[in-house]
């Protein structure tokens, strides 16, 4: 499913792409693929997300128990 996630994500990247050209500043630039990087960002994590939300609703087994120092003491 990552996989998947990374794969529809990836294509935020492109999207300023063709909208800047060598007369683009350099602020506008940074701008651009800054906002398309967070948008990746979102869009992977929200569907990575979604699926280990679904994912764990529908697993029988709870996980195990974190076996902390803190847990182990008695």
């Amino acid at each position: 499913m990552n996989v998947a996630a990374w794969s529809v994500g990836l294509v935020a990247t492109f999207v300023p792409g063709p909208f800047v050209d060598e007369d683009t500043s350099t602020v506008v630039l940074v701008t651009s693929f800054a906002g398309a990087g967070m948008c990746m960002a979102l869009i992977v994590a929200t569907i990575t997300g979604w699926w280990l939300r679904r994912r764990a609703a529908v697993s029988p087994n709870p996980p195990p128990k974190s076996e902390t120092c803190s847990s182990l003491s008695v």
